[in-house]
């Protein structure tokens, strides 16, 4: 159970604002799935999802109570401009964008906080972050695994075997990362998102 709440912890920092930007989450993923065995590997992934959706729920209320308060202050000033990118992807996707949002480092913290400021339901906000949160775990779980499988062969288990093996799979997620940025900046904001993101009261 260690290693539960060891990921759970993780993702916690890597999901806070400020915070998550002095502990790459995806690095700590792929090297701890690359070190472990099947049962390990969901533990693990317990612990990612656990982590992130107690730190996404936090500060969703956080964004609920004090989010405009927050916007004005000094947090507000230090996010700047990625507090009007993460009311953007809201507005283009809705409730969706939490599904996406984890592949995106630094606004995947501040999603859920905008998500609380405009009254999303908590209910709909709950559901669609599971699912964004599995689906992260599975691509860098799966980057890890990999990396550490190509590195028992090649590398009898060396490190730097992960390294090697793991690039692609992160050279692969900055490309999707990429491709995400330069679609949110390309899309025009919805008209009729309140239904999607389901507004409460």
């Amino acid at each position: 159970m260690a290693v539960v709440l060891l990921m759970a912890m993780a993702m916690f920092i890597d999901t806070t604002p400020i915070a998550g930007l002095l502990l790459p989450g995806d690095i700590v993923v792929v090297a701890v799935f690359a070190g472990s065995d099947p049962a390990g590997a969901v533990l693990a992934g317990i612990g990612v999802v656990t982590g992130t959706l107690v730190s996404w729920t936090l500060f969703f209320f956080v964004g609920r109570r004090v989010g405009p308060r927050l916007r004005r202050g000094r947090v507000g000033r230090w996010i700047g401009p990625r507090w009007d990118t993460a009311e953007q992807l809201l507005a283009g996707r809705g409730a969706r964008a939490l599904m996406l949002v984890q592949f995106l480092p630094v606004l995947n913290a501040i999603v859920p906080m905008v998500a609380g400021v405009v009254g999303m339901s908590y209910r709909h906000f709950l559901r669609f972050a599971v699912i964004g949160a599995v689906l992260w775990v599975i691509v860098f779980g799966a980057v890890g695994i990999w990396a550490g499988l190509a590195s028992d062969v090649v590398f009898d288990g060396s490190p730097l075997g992960v390294l090697i093996f793991g690039a692609p799979g992160f050279a692969a997620g900055w490309g999707i990362l990429l491709y995400l940025r330069r679609g949110l900046a390309n899309r025009p904001p919805s008209t009729g998102t309140r239904d999607d993101m389901r507004v409460a009261g």
